[in-house]
């Protein structure tokens, strides 16, 4: 009986191992993407620097009513916005995916972690009930099994508190896209306002 239990419990951590191994480097590999590639917030933060700077010449040429000098620059305002906005939001949304993924991942793993330490107790308990009456191959077979199962159980725990600690770090720069997103439009509207108050 035990030595059938083992083998039937192969199976099940083989394919265990191997569905963890491949869904765990899509999603962090994915992630990895993602951290690597910081510049693009940077890129924002660059272009929310111009376009700053742009409305603040556009406020002064309002002022000063160079009316001729008031379009082209409307029309940059303009053009600047709707790049880095387009940006924002694709990046906003791949994060956001990253996000649920991740969230899928961390909930796989804890209940395949608690499924898995359920296993090795129920082995190891039929392996102490029945220890004496075991030849030394089933006994080797039935400690490999148990050893197996606490080992995946350990590797669920790990990948869980991986995938939480990286959700941390995508919803902050979740956040900071979102304030870039702020920043963004608020400037915009403040361009707005001015081409709003030029007189007639």
């Amino acid at each position: 009986m035990i030595t059938n239990m083992v083998k039937g419990s192969a199976y099940v951590a083989a394919f265990q191992v191997v569905k963890d191994l491949h869904g765990m480097e899509d999603d962090f590999q994915s992630v990895q993407s993602h951290r690597g590639k910081s510049t693009s917030t940077h890129c924002d933060q660059q272009n929310l620097e111009r376009l700053e700077k742009m409305v603040i010449e556009f406020w002064i040429c309002v002022r000063e009513t160079h009316k001729t000098d008031v379009l082209p620059k409307m029309m940059r305002i303009n053009t600047l916005f709707t790049s880095t906005l387009s940006k924002i939001n694709n990046l906003k949304v791949k994060i956001d995916g990253q996000i649920q993924r991740l969230d899928l991942l961390a909930d796989y793993s804890a209940v395949d972690g608690v499924v898995n330490i359920a296993t090795a107790g129920s082995h190891g308990f039929q392996l102490w009930h029945t220890w004496s009456n075991l030849t030394s191959f089933t006994k080797a077979l039935g400690v490999a099994s148990v050893a197996v199962f606490t080992g995946l159980a350990f590797a669920n725990y790990k990948v869980f508190c991986l995938s939480r600690d990286t959700l941390q770090d995508l919803r902050r720069d979740f956040n900071e896209v979102k304030r870039l997103q702020d920043m963004l439009q608020d400037l915009h509207d403040q361009a707005e306002q001015a081409i709003n108050e030029i007189p007639e």
